[in-house]
């Protein structure tokens, strides 16, 4: 066989040492030739499948977020961190209470209250999160 390809260098010319083992003639690399692997078809780049999958992973993802674009998930880590200022209030759209929450911050309760309101807006399902997502007060 001297169409062999060494996978050493790449030389085309190889001499048979025994039954299954050949030479380079170019680098002197003992190699044993491997069958080539049949051509395969190639695939499409979406299939029906993916494009359903796809599908449903969009409607997943967009669950999570109401009608006015604000995110439940986002709303509770501001109401647990920035409550005591108001910062889930002003991501809610409520941007009285969230001066209110800014005018009391001193007292400490509406640090009390965005913690209360953190609890509530993680235990709520993104339903009722949908529907009404203005909380206390």
């Amino acid at each position: 066989m001297n169409n062999l390809t060494c996978p050493s260098c790449g030389g085309q010319k190889a001499t048979q040492i025994n039954g299954h083992e050949y030479r380079c003639e170019y680098c002197g690399h003992i190699f044993t030739p491997v069958a080539p692997r049949p051509v395969q078809a190639p695939q499409p780049f979406f299939s029906q499948q993916s494009l359903q999958q796809k599908n449903v992973q969009q409607s997943i993802q967009f669950k999570s977020v109401n009608s006015t674009g604000k995110n439940r998930t986002i709303a509770a880590l501001l109401a647990f961190i920035l409550g005591g200022l108001g910062g889930h209030q002003f991501y809610l759209g409520n941007t009285v209470k969230g001066i209110l929450y800014l005018v009391f911050c001193w007292s400490y309760i509406p640090g009390i209250i965005g913690f209360i309101e953190g609890i509530m807006l993680i235990s709520q399902s993104d339903e009722d999160f949908d529907v009404k997502p203005k909380l206390l007060l």
